[in-house]
């Protein structure tokens, strides 16, 4: 005779009392997965271990709750819904809430992207509140309020685009001795794979090619362009967001997912723009071509253009309305990539993704001198892995070590027992 299970009032205390254990367990798994160092940890927990402890303690026991992790752990844990991977975060930071982080290096796309947290959409700011109906709705003012709301956006866009920009420029404006030295500071604080990942990676970057999206109007769909986009080592993306072509409530709800997603990109180097105009006339005096993917028929074959024509940036236009009638005037070169099927078009990230495998079969990644020999001549086509400049790499690095820490901000405070003071601009982004 099997015995009785005891009653569910029991159940519910035995699995109460094992949540902070469990949580504990995963907590340690987390640390651990994510290579932190003992200097670093040390450092990390004496700051605020309490405060971390609690809030990771919390967030596990909503993952064990919700079935996405096992009692001890025993089952790696990835979201349903998106958002992480104990193994893999992209800051070393351990476990995050899929339903309101993006991780970069793993990520699961929502069942419901236009109600999708990760992205802010539905979950705060101004376009939210619009489209949920929260205390900032706009909808019983008409015309009035939400014209009010739409210069909010435009006032937040102009701000991102600002912030992006002073970001770039505060790395770079570093004086190379300085960079060598909070780079030499934050190393042993990061775990040597990590390092070992960041070298590897920053080491296959390009500059020759860079991409622009033009009034996208998905945030998920930007998300997922950018990641591909960091797999083929591509470094530089600019994004024209102009705030005259977004219109209606959830239009402008997907805008400002659309800052969240750029915002959580942070191996890339992004640009915003306000205006089309703008955007080519800054990308075109930087030396490059403006390649725009277009459906229309005057539009040459992916596969009878020359990708080696010089640097070129490679423009994608908005999921439904494609690229508009300015940039194809000022585009040098409009391809398009063929179809045999019923399809109208190709989704925003595949088509980033085919047009990105083009040209990755359009490069030669190999050294070959004259005589086909495998040394000496440098690369060629559209995709050349490692040609930034020694500064620009030497920024990267530093910005990466920043954001491998256990903690972001704590890399203010290590550097500045070395002496080393960062622009604030740098330490507010962490």
């Amino acid at each position: 005779m099997s015995p009785r299970r005891p009653p569910r009032r029991l159940r519910r205390k035995r699995t109460a009392a094992m949540l902070p254990a469990v949580a504990l367990t995963i907590l340690s798994r987390a640390h651990a997965a994510a290579g932190f160092t003992a200097s670093a940890s040390a450092s990390c927990f004496a700051a605020s271990e309490s405060r971390r402890a609690a809030g990771a303690a919390a967030a596990a026991i909503r993952r064990y709750a919700s079935g996405q992790e096992a009692p001890g752990g025993s089952r790696r844990w990835r979201g349903g819904g998106g958002g992480g991977d104990l193994d893999a975060h992209p800051s070393g930071s351990g476990a995050t809430d899929s339903n309101t982080e993006l991780s970069w290096e793993t990520f699961d796309f929502s069942s419901n992207p236009k109600q999708d947290l990760r992205f802010g959409v539905g979950a705060g700011g101004t376009g939210a509140n619009i489209a949920a109906g929260g205390k900032d709705d706009y909808r019983g003012d008409g015309d009035g309020g939400l014209a009010a709301a739409a210069a909010a956006e435009a006032d937040l866009d102009r701000a991102t685009a600002d912030q992006l920009r002073e970001l770039t420029e505060a790395y770079l404006s570093l004086p190379p001795e300085l960079v060598a030295r909070a780079t030499e500071a934050l190393e042993p604080h990061v775990n040597e794979g990590r390092r070992e990942r960041i070298e590897t990676a920053l080491g296959q970057r390009t500059r020759r090619s860079r991409f622009l999206f033009e009034n996208p109007s998905n945030p998920s769909n930007v998300w997922a362009c950018l990641r591909t986009i960091d797999s083929f080592g591509v470094q530089h993306v600019d994004v024209v967001i102009d705030s005259g072509m977004y219109e209606g409530k959830m239009s402008i709800n997907s805008k400002a997912g659309m800052r969240t997603a750029m915002g959580s990109a942070k191996w890339l180097t992004l640009r915003n723009h306000p205006t089309t105009a703008e955007a080519v006339r800054t990308i075109k005096n930087e030396g490059y071509l403006i390649y725009a993917s277009d459906l229309s028929p005057t539009s040459k074959d992916v596969r009878d253009v020359d990708w080696d024509a010089g640097p070129i940036c490679v423009v994608m236009g908005n999921e439904e309305r494609g690229i508009s009638d300015g940039m194809r005037d000022l585009a040098d070169v409009t391809f398009t990539l063929p179809m045999c099927g019923f399809a109208e078009s190709f989704n925003l990230s595949v088509a980033t993704s085919i047009t990105l495998a083009h040209m990755s079969a359009q490069s030669d990644n190999r050294h070959r001198d004259v005589d086909g020999n495998d040394e000496g001549a440098g690369l060629t086509g559209p995709l050349r892995p490692g040609d930034l400049t020694e500064h620009q790499l030497a920024c990267l690095k530093l910005k990466g070590l920043l954001q491998s820490l256990p903690q972001r901000r704590m890399g203010g405070s290590l550097l500045k027992r070395q002496g080393i003071v960062l622009p604030e601009k740098i330490i507010a982004m962490l």
